[in-house]
Parts: C-alpha cells; sequence; structure tokens
C-alpha cells in the first residue's frame, strides 16, 4: 500500500524492517514478491 500510494520513505522503512527479520521484497513488473534471506541487522538505505 505504501508503494501504490507513493509513500517511498515508508515503503523503505517497511523493507528495512522485513530485512531485519529475514525477509526480501522484490519489485517484479507491477508486484511485489518476497524470498527468504539472511536477517540484516540495523539495515537502513540512503
Amino acid at each position: 500500500m505504501a508503494r501504490r500510494n507513493k509513500d517511498y520513505s515508508m515503503s523503505d522503512n517497511i523493507r528495512n524492517q522485513l530485512a531485519e527479520h529475514g525477509i526480501a521484497l522484490m519489485d517484479v513488473g507491477t508486484d511485489t514478491i518476497w524470498k527468504p534471506c539472511l536477517p540484516i541487522k540495523n539495515c537502513h538505505v540512503s
């Protein structure tokens, strides 16, 4: 929903929080998929 509303800051925060728990979100065309990943501590994208 954050992506749909073009709230990219919130979208980045959600992705970072999920990455800290081992979930990677990826945009594929107009869809977003998730895949397991290694947990990333304090993931902050500038």
